[in-house]
């Protein structure tokens, strides 16, 4: 959980603490040397991907920590309110950089934006129309976007989709919430490009290899039915789990999706 005194408490200290960007100056640092430096040696051949947070979760993660900004969307909002408008202000000159750098898409991660921590009414106040607004400039640039939001998605999985991520990446069934790849697929009903959701630790680094291939197996059935899936994780490859694991679903993903 991600707890700080919160480091915004007036309007003034929006411009203090997050100056605005701008992507000229965001090139002419330096930032995205090595980015640039990647495209071009794999380019050509490989999906190059950078990643951003969406606005409400880098409000959260550096400006307000978790009780702030709880605290804050009901007692000051208007002060939220223009923190993720700055913040998306700034993630639009971050991707119009990306985009000059020429990747080809980018992983946006939200985390604490779930049923579990904020109701619906705050997800549409205070989380779709910023993303919705990052979503589509990506799609007028010609990135694509990757949008992974954490936790129990049942009751805002729907809008989610209205605000046309190009994929959607969801975590594993855990922590007392549940999200079965097949019912993902029936509402999204190849209105995007959904990944999948493989236990990370349970059937990754834990299970047998006949564990491994049958889950693996499973998920591609589902994802064949849209013909707009890619098979991944729910959560990151652990620490614990040795390089030749990974080689190894790659391997038996290949295989099965022949």
């Amino acid at each position: 959980m991600i707890e700080k005194e919160p480091s915004i408490e007036s309007m003034e200290d929006i411009d203090t603490q997050i100056p605005p960007l701008y992507k000229k100056d965001l090139i002419r640092s330096g930032t995205l040397d090595y980015t640039k430096l990647v495209v071009n040696r794999f380019g050509s051949e490989k999906f190059i991907c950078a990643g951003i947070g969406t606005p409400y979760w880098e409000a959260l993660c550096n400006y307000f920590g978790f009780k702030g900004m709880m605290m804050n969307m009901i007692r000051r909002s208007k002060l939220v309110e223009r923190t993720l408008e700055r913040l998306m202000e700034n993630s639009l000159q971050k991707i119009r950089a990306y985009a000059e750098a020429k990747v080809d898409g980018i992983w946006i991660e939200e985390c604490l934006s779930s049923a579990t921590e904020i109701s619906l009414d705050h997800f549409k106040r205070f989380v779709l129309p910023y993303n919705e607004k990052i979503f589509s400039e990506m799609r007028k640039l010609g990135i694509k976007s990757i949008y992974y939001p954490c936790g129990d998605v049942h009751d805002r999985l729907e809008l989610m989709i209205n605000t046309n991520p190009d994929c959607l990446s969801l975590e594993e069934s855990k922590k007392g919430f549940e999200i079965d790849i097949s019912w993902v697929d029936e509402v999204v009903s190849g209105r995007t490009c959904i990944f999948g959701n493989l236990d990370s630790i349970r059937i990754l680094q834990n299970g047998i290899r006949d564990e491994l291939r049958m889950e693996i197996r499973r998920q591609l059935e589902v994802g064949f039915k849209h013909g707009r899936f890619v098979m991944s994780l729910g959560s990151p490859v652990t620490p614990l789990t040795p390089l030749s694991r990974v080689a190894e679903f790659i391997d038996i993903v290949r295989q099965e999706s022949r």
